[in-house]
């Protein structure tokens, strides 16, 4: 399991749509912070200067941000899950297309063995990129507020870290819809729609079944929907009911990636 894991890495550092992918995330991130920096800059100009077009609100007390939480709100927009779900179809795609997998579940009894290793590879690459994604974020908040502090937070960095597992859980589903639909239009096509929050518009139809059929008073499917938490972390309402969805998503997932692998001809 650790040589496939390193495999996997290997190809990866190797593979250019793995680094356009970290350049294009990066680049977007740097890109909206300075936007909105420069936009907070000419705000704050146009009403020292008196404009008259700028309709100035009662003062209240502002809420210290942190760049903890700060980044958090980044890796909520939506950016990363379109391009860590991109690059997971093109490159899983490439182990069918190329035959990697054909050469290398022939070395194992249990074709499912190369699942872990996957994620594995996955989750390290996902976590380099938004550790870098996170210097970023960190040294232009330094450069443009140079007040703003770490906010090192035990709330927050458990929302971090609950929010990258959703995310893992998102892509491997992506890998599995790579590996069945033996092509990438499929898993590209979800991932760019999950991160334009698609999966708030398709609950719609659903509540009023549940509402019609059930006799369900107010129902809400979105907060059953792993991409609901993916925009907005903190919509839950406890902590464990993250760990539940996580592990229903994730197990519901691997078997039915297992028994893709298993019974299904490899090219």
């Amino acid at each position: 399991m650790l040589n496939l894991t390193k495999l996997y890495l290997y190809r990866m550092l190797r593979t250019k749509v793995a680094w356009v992918c970290m350049i294009i995330l990066v680049g977007l991130t740097a890109f909206t912070l300075s936007v909105n920096y420069m936009i907070d800059k000419m705000t704050d100009s146009m009403a020292m200067d008196g404009d008259t077009s700028v309709v100035m609100e009662e003062e209240q007390p502002e809420t210290e941000t942190s760049i903890l939480d700060e980044y958090l709100g980044v890796v909520q927009n939506g950016f990363p899950m379109m391009i860590f779900g991109i690059f997971t179809a093109i490159f899983y795609n490439s182990d069918e297309k190329h035959g990697y997998v054909k050469n290398i579940v022939t070395q194992y009894n249990n074709r499912s063995s190369v699942l872990l290793p996957r994620i594995l590879s996955l989750g390290i690459y996902v976590l380099a990129v938004s550790l870098v994604n996170f210097l970023v974020v960190a040294i232009l908040f330094k450069c443009f507020y140079p007040d703003t502090g770490l906010g090192l937070q035990g709330t927050t960095l458990g929302y971090m870290g609950m929010h990258f597992l959703l995310l893992l859980t998102f892509l491997f589903i992506v890998q599995f819809i790579t590996a069945f639909a033996r092509g990438t239009a499929l898993a590209v096509t979800y991932s760019v729609c999950a991160s334009m929050n698609m999966a708030a518009l398709a609950a719609m139809p659903l509540n009023f079944l549940a509402r019609k059929f059930l006799h369900v008073q107010n129902p809400n499917v979105t907060k059953y929907f792993l991409d609901t938490y993916l925009f907005s972390i903190r919509s839950a309402e406890h902590t464990w009911s993250l760990l539940v969805l996580f592990v229903c998503y994730a197990g519901v997932a691997a078997a039915l990636a297992c028994l893709l692998l298993n019974k299904r001809d490899m090219r």
